[in-house]
């Protein structure tokens, strides 16, 4: 009968549970593309939906430039609170799994991950209402009120 080193199981344990860590690393990546696109897609929306008041705005003599940054204002307050609401809904679902799964099982969230998850959604929301937002600032008023 061989010998069986024992560091080849643990070597073969420690990638293994490497690769698992990495599920949970790709998932939220997904989750997060997936995130961009639903907010890109509302903002685009809104913002379409809004041609006529941003039309109006601009015949009454406001400059693209502050109907670019009221929008932009509007969506980026809208993705702090949507920002906020998501990481309290995960220290809530976290706080019950916790719970549930043993009960000793301390959650502990850094403080740093919570501000650089808040300052992406702001990020992200700033980027895709200007996207969006710009080229509808830049139509003509007449154009858009005549409904051409």
């Amino acid at each position: 009968m061989a010998a069986v080193e024992t560091s080849f199981f643990t070597d073969f344990f420690e990638r293994l549970i490497g690769h698992f860590v990495l599920i949970p690393l790709i998932l939220s990546g997904l989750s997060l593309v997936a995130a961009v696109v639903i907010i890109a897609n509302g903002v685009a929306l809104s913002t379409l939906e809004r041609r006529r008041e941003i039309s109006l705005l601009k015949a009454v003599g406001a400059k693209s430039s502050w109907v670019v940054m009221q929008l932009a204002m509007e969506d980026t307050v809208l993705g702090f609170i949507g920002g906020a609401i998501g990481v309290a809904l995960s220290v809530a679902v976290l706080t019950l799994v916790g719970t549930a799964v043993g009960g000793n099982l301390s959650v502990s969230i850094s403080p740093v991950i919570v501000l650089g998850v808040l300052a992406l959604t702001v990020v992200l929301s700033l980027a895709v209402t200007l996207i969006s937002a710009y080229p509808t600032a830049q139509e003509k008023p007449l154009d858009v009120l005549r409904g051409e």
